[in-house]
């Protein structure tokens, strides 16, 4: 009982410094991180449950710079006696059931958290109060009083050590220095300062892995004497026992995986088990010498012929079995070899080939060169390389030095958890470029391993990894022979940091190899192996790259540009002239959705055979390629099949992109002299480039994307495993670009989140060919809830999909393919039973039962502001009017203010013409130019099971407009509970507080957004103007009220208008005239200088973007467009 009580005075100290009531793990306080102070000693104690932390809500904090109360420490000394006692921590709760209700003689402690801990010091005569009555829990604890408490565990007798009286701080200091009490703490640290919990936690630490002491007596553990026993009744030896051993704390001498030397902590009451890894003398992660080791970590001087032979034997043996045994005091495993080696990637360098690694100067100072002193070809004075961790460890044997190599892989199959698995961590395989060639091909990667350290879907296949290799396969044994890594064990680091650039520069001169990246220069890791070569390769400048770097800044690979960033859809392609130069000028948007509009194309990848369009038509992409390669001024000119489809790109520092479409790296040229054979392995579909193009399928939730017909035939790569002939394959990593029928672009990531939607475009790119779509562009696409009004010309179905019809819609003179029921064309009448005609409709979409989207036709009356029929006779004198004849034979004459026409050519094609432009005989389409008109819509959560208002019955329905609502559901007999909204209606069904909403829209754009979906339509509304009657008839008042109107329609007005400014020479005046709209009159002045005019004209948004190329060509120059705010 004597000897536990000094074992146990240690409780009081610990009491003292570190107690709160919620214990988290280490690696759960906020204010610890890996690489903090003190952070591995906090991290044994919190999981051993001898140390605390504070809980904020739901952080927890361990406060290491926090001071120590006697009360804290109490509680600590309980734990570590009650452990040391019974051969096992029992943790706090053990302690305060027994000892709450002990009788208490301390008048200051009666409503102390720490009761029961105080009464279990007090009762085991381990601490006592500062009065018979008192015990000043709240007093803090000094850094030496820290440590005569931790020496009185360890068994220091206080009187023989003399830790009382006169200087009693100074032998504390002096001991715990000896035995090794201040590890880890600062340099400067003042043990006369009241202690912190950080530095408290430290010096416990050190205590747990100190040695008991004894005065001549032999401890006993169990049934067992230990190995050392002392003589001399008043000398002090260690017994070769630790602490924490005695607290049933198991502390084993071990290796990690790369043999780097530390402690495997372990609890046997929790199972808790964790490998602590010694702190280095030295890490470096470049080439370090022999010299610079014995000098810097070694401390053998450059003058001295020491040698430092790493030859796997315990210190002070020469020869024998017992040499490369690991030492005992630490219960090492018999045959276990001893901590004295060099180790390559866990491979041992041990008696290897008869040889051990012996660090000696040279007197020539050759010890700095690069020389072989195993003689097996590769192992050099030189430690590790560029890229490497080369780590030196002082051990009880002598030293360790250990190196570590990084590799980049690449994920090649992920199989994550899942509820019928018994596997406790998800499990990847992953391919590593090694050595041999500089950009192997995946099937020259010969080394492939399991890799079982994955638990998220970050570590998708494709996904490029830092990895290590390991070759330790126990204490003693290699996993092989020799270093072969097909033989070896990985494990995944992280993901390599990514960077794309343009490559600027690169030397393999000397050692260590750098790349340029946009004109910085980066050191190369030594295991550059993937892209090595085209990196190093000056007839690469400039060219864009995608670089990787492993977790010391180091560049390890290089790929072709495959970043997100570097795609753009193309929207519009067209030709100008710019200093008297043809050059190409393109719109686009990115994969945010984000517009780069007017951007210059440079005249290579796909369009590298571009010419001028003299010729009016653009004809670069159809089958006369490359003799017909005219790229016109007039976008809408140009090939259709350039636009709507995804391309890379690279970009100069001019900002000048160069664009190659994702179907086809070459270019047009090369592309004319494919073979049909080519065209299969090389081309991903259609011809040179363009996208598939035809009717598409999206139903929500699935992943695929259905394709239900197209125009021609697809030639698809022969690795091509996206697009199966029916179904194209989607994942949740997908990238979607969406571009509406309407304009709108929007993005999604994940088939789950794509929407229902049908389309008439599609272009895809699978990057790291597992047969599943990367990046996905889907365009004229009509979604699910969404209404499309437009022209139909004629009610023959195309084709037919899913069980309906395909019919086309011209929306603002472009086709859209939608979904209609077989029923409504083969009985020839719309929802409300009129028969079907050419003209204007309204295609409200739905969903049915299978998810499959489709649409209810509504026939829209054909009136002054909508007309589809025969113009009869050219436009009035003032060009402001014209008369057309439907079908019927009706004439309707039409205003031409504020307006746009489209022109059906003989080919059925339809394009937007310009008022002026339309003559007797020609069939066009007209629609007067005005806002949306509103809608009040009936929306759900996208998710929930309503498809139609009778299945509201019953529920809570949120809306502004009650009295409309009431009348809807009254009319249609449903019974639901109806609430006035008072502002931000859609979140309403987001938050829980109703089923459904009744709102107004036009774009439907804030409904989607808040996952909602429109499952009818309530009411359909215009802004207009009103006037009180009795005030039209007073002069006055009408005035004012026509002023009103003026203005407001001269608002309306502008918005399809803007102002054009130019000069043009007074020689050229006819040419820029001519391409003037003949109904504007443009203002003509002259300027300073004779020989040139200024003109000033309004024209309509809707040419503008053609115009003003044309006025360039035909000499204008310092045009202006500006927006209007009033046209009268």
């Amino acid at each position: 009982m004597k000897n536990l009580k000094k074992v146990l005075a240690l409780v009081l100290a610990v009491v003292m410094i570190m107690g709160t009531v919620a214990v988290a793990s280490a690696k759960d306080y906020a204010d610890v991180k890996a690489d903090s102070d003190y952070a591995e000693a906090i991290d044994v104690l919190s999981n051993l449950n001898i140390l605390d932390g504070f809980k904020t809500g739901e952080t927890y904090n361990f406060q290491p710079d926090g001071y120590f109360t006697r009360a804290q420490a109490a509680k600590i000394v309980a734990i570590v006696h009650n452990a040391a006692t019974n051969g096992k921590i029992k943790g706090q709760d053990a302690i305060s059931s027994l000892y709450s209700n002990a009788q208490n003689p301390f008048v200051d402690c009666n409503n102390s958290w720490a009761l029961p801990f105080i009464n279990y010091c007090r009762i085991t005569g381990l601490a006592d109060g500062m009065t018979k009555t008192t015990y000043a829990p709240e007093r803090r604890l000094t850094g030496v009083q820290w440590l005569k408490l931790m020496l009185t565990t360890l068994n220091f007798d206080t009187a023989k050590e003399g830790y009382t009286g006169t200087g009693w701080d100074i032998n504390v200091l002096n001991r715990a220095n000896e035995v090794g009490l201040l590890a880890g703490l600062p340099d400067g640290w003042k043990a006369i300062d009241n202690i912190k919990r950080g530095e408290a936690a430290q010096i416990l630490y050190n205590a747990l892995t100190s040695y008991l002491v004894e005065y001549g007596q032999l401890i006993k553990n169990g049934k067992f004497m230990l190995d050392k026993a002392f003589v001399a009744n008043e000398s002090v030896e260690a017994t070769g026992f630790m602490l924490a051993q005695k607290m049933g704390v198991g502390i084993t001498r071990a290796t990690d995986s790369f043999r780097r030397p530390g402690y495997t902590w372990s609890d046997s009451n929790s199972g808790w088990s964790k490998f602590y890894m010694d702190k280095p003398v030295n890490s470096y992660t470049t080439a370090v010498t022999m010299c610079d080791i014995l000098k810097n970590d070694m401390k053998v001087p450059e003058t001295s012929s020491k040698a430092v032979v790493l030859n796997g034997w315990v210190k002070g043996a020469t020869t024998g079995t017992g040499a490369t045994q690991i030492g005992t005091k630490i219960g090492g495993t018999t045959g276990s070899t001893a901590l004295n080696y060099f180790a390559v990637d866990g491979f041992k360098y041990v008696d290897y080939y008869g040889k051990n690694v012996e660090l000696k100067h040279d007197p020539k100072k050759q010890c700095q060169t690069t020389t072989d002193p195993l003689g097996d070809g590769w192992v050099s004075k030189l430690f590790g390389g560029q890229g490497d961790l080369t780590q030196v460890f002082k051990t009880e044997d002598g030293w360790v030095i250990t190196t570590i190599h990084t590799f980049l892989g690449e994920v090649d199959s992920f199989k994550g958890l899942n509820k019928y698995s018994h596997a406790t961590k998800a499990k990847a395989t992953v391919k590593i470029w090694v050595d041999g060639k500089d950009t192997p091909n995946y099937d020259d990667t010969y080394y492939v391993d399991t890799l079982n350290d994955v638990s998220t879907t970050d570590y998708a296949r494709g996904t490029k990894v830092l990895t290590n290799v390991s070759f330790k396969d126990t204490e003693i044994a290699n996993l092989a022979t020799q270093p072969m890594y097909e033989f070896g064990a990985a494990s995944i680091v992280a993901k390599p940091e990514a960077k794309t650039g343009a490559l600027t520069g690169a030397s393999d001169y000397t050692y260590p190899e750098t790349v340029s990246i946009d004109g910085t220069k980066y050191p190369t890791n030594c295991r550059f192996v993937l892209g090595k070569d085209d990196a190093m390769n000056i007839a690469n400048y400039g060219k864009v790259f995608t670089f990787y770097f492993d977790t010391y800044g180091n560049v390890i690979g290089r790929v072709d540009n495959t970043t997100a960033a570097s795609y753009v859809v193309l929207d519009r392609i067209y030709g100008v002239h710019e200093n008297g130069k043809f050059a190409l000028k393109a719109d686009m948007f990115d994969l945010d959705g984000k517009a780069i509009e007017g951007a210059t194309v440079a005249i290579a990848g796909s369009f590298a055979s571009a010419k001028d369009g003299y010729d009016n038509v653009g004809n670069y992409s159809n089958y006369g390629y490359p003799y017909d390669n005219f790229v016109y001024m007039v976008a809408s000119h140009n090939d259709s099949t350039l636009t709507n489809a995804l391309y890379s790109y690279t970009k100069n520092d001019k900002d000048v992109y160069t664009l190659t479409w994702v179907g086809d790296a070459t270019t047009a040229t090369t592309a004319a002299a494919y073979t049909a054979a080519d065209v299969a392995n090389n081309v991903t579909y259609g011809h040179a480039f363009g996208r598939l193009e035809g009717s598409f399928v999206h139903t929500a939730k699935l992943a695929f994307i259905k394709v239900s017909s197209l125009n021609g035939v697809a030639m698809m790569k022969t690795n091509d495993k996206v697009y199966s002939g029916n179904d194209l394959s989607l994942s949740e990593s997908t990238k979607f670009v969406v571009k509406s029928a309407g304009g709108a672009v929007t993005t999604y990531t994940g088939y789950t989140a794509l929407p229902a939607l049908t389309a008439s475009y599609v272009d895809y790119l699978d990057n790291d060919g597992d047969g599943f779509a990367d990046i996905v562009y889907i365009g004229k696409a009509v979604f699910a809830a969404d209404n499309v009004t437009g022209w139909v010309l004629k009610w023959t179905p195309f084709n037919w999909a899913n069980g309906y019809d395909l019919i086309t819609v011209y929306v603002d003179g472009e086709p859209v393919t939608v979904n209609v029921k077989h029923s409504t064309i083969e009985t020839g009448v719309d929802a409300n039973g009129v028969a079907l005609r050419p003209g204007l409709y309204t295609f409200k979409t739905q969903v049915d039962a299978n998810g499959v989207t489709y649409s209810e036709v509504y026939m829209i009356d054909q009136n002054a502001s909508n007309w589809m029929g025969e113009a009869v006779e050219s436009y009035s004198n003032d060009a402001t009017a014209i008369k057309v004849k439907d079908a019927n034979g009706y004439t309707q004459t039409i205003g031409l203010t504020d307006v746009v026409i489209y022109n059906v050519l003989a080919d059925g094609t339809v394009v937007k013409a310009d008022a002026s432009c339309i003559a007797a005989g020609d069939y066009i389409i007209y629609s007067k130019v005005s806002n949306k008109p509103a809608r009040w819509v009936l929306a759900v959560a996208d998710d929930s099971p309503y498809q139609k208002p009778e299945d509201l019955a019953g529920r809570r329905i949120a809306t502004e407009l009650m009295g409309v609502c009431t009348e809807y559901f009254k009319e249609r007999n449903i019974p639901v509970n109806i609430n006035y909204s008072w502002g931000a209606t859609e979140a309403k069904v987001v938050e829980g507080l109703a089923d459904a909403i009744v709102e107004v829209t036009e774009t439907e754009t804030t409904i989607r957004a808040d996952d909602l979906r429109v499952i009818d339509e309530v009411l359909v509304t215009n802004t207009v103007l009103i006037a009180n009657a009795a005030a039209m008839q007073d002069p006055e008042k009408r005035r004012k009220i026509e002023q009103i109107d003026l203005l407001l329609q001269g608002a309306l007005r502008a918005e399809s208008l803007v102002c054009l400014k130019m000069n043009a020479p007074a020689a050229k005046l006819d040419a820029v005239l001519a391409l003037l709209p003949s109904l504007n009159s443009p203002t003509v002045a002259p300027l300073q200088n004779g020989e040139w005019l200024s003109l000033e004209t309004v024209v309509s948004t809707g040419i503008v973007r053609d115009l003003i190329p044309q006025l360039r060509e035909a000499g204008a120059e310092g045009i202006l467009e500006y927006a209007l705010n009033k046209v009268i």
